[in-house]
């Protein structure tokens, strides 16, 4: 979110603040010319570079993250100092105008129905219209008219009748933005429909019988249903809040405390637990890495494409984790360095082998994510020249200073490609997605030598 003071800093100066970026950056391409030297190939550079980071620094600045405080839970009560707060810190909007308004509807709606496969045109419609007094309701504490929606049912009757077979000839619009709100009380059925047949032509694609893919469509739908069940009033006031954040600007968000969690991780490029990384699937969370030097990795234990079923701490109450939303399995595995986690594990091979493994969580270092340097190359004409490549995940660091920052990682290998005598050098902002502003202000100082940024 762009911040009411006009922020201006050079290679030296720190803005306090911070970003979460949404898109992807890219750099440009150095050309390098046989007759260019050390000094003409720094300045053309730092011009190249000034150009683009001017966008990339456009993108990072606006970005606001209203974070939700760890220790407390989102309460209804708290929402209407926490819409202030958007307001307050905004350039654009200080109050709740009509164009503000409009945007917060189809915000609000879009996160409600993402799919467009639970709303009729005419139940949206009154939402937008009761927009404006479902605000001020929550303004004054009221959050009695936030509600989720959900459907369930219809998949498990569909493909269960005995006369069910695949229409291949039916034609689905994936892009619920190229497809209009249901127009009627048949409307659902119909996308339904199409959505059931077109699931079930994939996983019969992949060799599976008609009654295998019956089973795990239906399984897969009943999962979705139980996430929507399980939805939270607060999570669904996150919803509300980063509905809201977002109509503002494409980069000011709400964080949850779960979220916010997540990207102090990123940023820290640490955390206490076990050193996996974990994926869902079939309602299973599935090991699909171990990260190198972590606990897990040291007692070589676990493999990937282990299933984890239950979850025990260290009193040994064992809780079944089969079909658990993966995020809540994560909080179950992570906890406080030191202590212990039990893990009941199912291995297939030759036969299903079930383990209970123990683990002592410990401090993981994601090394993966941070700041590297490679060095290539190139050759241009008759001469070939040594390019040094800076690849930067995300502006990582802390508040803290004596913590992990990148523009310190940054510091230390563009000394190390200066005693490299390399003949160009290239940032690689390609997959980064974002951090701490001042982080990124600093850093941009390392190439541009005077003037605000």
């Amino acid at each position: 979110m762009r911040r009411k003071p006009t922020l201006r800093g050079t290679r030296d100066e720190r803005i306090d603040g911070a970003s979460s970026l949404q898109a992807l950056l890219s750099c440009r391409v150095m050309r390098i010319s046989p007759h260019d030297t050390h000094r003409r190939l720094s300045r053309r550079f730092s011009r190249r570079f000034s150009r683009w980071l001017a966008v990339l620094l456009w993108l990072a600045v606006p970005s606001f993250a209203a974070p939700a405080a760890a220790s407390a839970s989102l309460t209804c009560e708290r929402i209407p100092r926490l819409l202030n707060v958007f307001l307050e810190k905004h350039i654009s909007y200080d109050e709740l105008s009509d164009e503000l308004s409009s945007r917060i509807k189809e915000s609000y709606l879009r996160r409600l129905d993402p799919s467009r496969t639970l709303l009729l045109e005419s139940e949206a419609a009154a939402l937008r219209s009761e927009m404006i007094d479902l605000l001020a309701q929550v303004k004054r504490g009221d959050c009695s008219k936030l509600e989720t929606h959900q459907k369930d049912g219809f998949v498990r009757n569909f493909v269960s009748r005995s006369d069910y077979t695949v229409d291949s000839e039916v034609v689905l619009v994936l892009d619920p933005e190229k497809r209009s709100w249901l127009n009627n009380v048949t409307a659902p059925t119909e996308i339904y429909t199409k959505l059931v047949h077109f699931h079930m032509s994939n996983y019969l694609s992949t060799g599976l019988s008609s009654e295998e893919a019956k089973k795990k469509l239906i399984h897969r739908y009943e999962l979705a249903t139980r996430r929507a069940k399980e939805i939270t009033s607060e999570d669904i006031y996150a919803i509300l809040l980063d509905a809201f954040g977002s109509a503002l600007d494409p980069h000011s968000h709400y964080l949850s405390a779960e979220v916010l969690e997540d990207f102090q991780i990123d940023m820290r490029l640490s955390l206490d637990g076990i050193g996996v990384a974990l994926s869902s699937r079939d309602g299973y969370s599935i090991v699909e890495r171990i990260i190198p030097g972590g606990a897990t990795d040291r007692l070589n234990l676990l493999q990937p494409k282990d299933k984890i079923i239950s979850v025990a701490q260290e009193d040994l109450q064992f809780v079944d984790v089969i079909d658990m939303d993966l995020r809540h399995v994560v909080r179950l595995i992570r906890g406080k360095r030191g202590t212990k986690v039990h893990l009941r594990v199912l291995r297939q091979g030759e036969s299903t082998e079930q383990m209970t493994v123990t683990i002592v969580r410990d401090k993981i270092d994601l090394e993966e994510r941070s700041a590297k340097l490679r060095i290539e190359n190139v050759t241009r004409g008759d001469g070939t020249f040594k390019l040094g490549i800076l690849e930067l995940p995300s502006f990582y660091g802390d508040r803290n200073p004596t913590k992990r920052q990148s523009s310190r990682d940054l510091r230390n290998l563009l000394s190390e490609a200066k005693k490299e005598k390399v003949d160009g050098l290239l940032l690689d902002l390609s997959h980064n997605g974002g951090g701490l502003l001042e982080t990124a202000v600093e850093i941009a100082g390392f190439f541009i030598r005077d003037g605000g940024i």
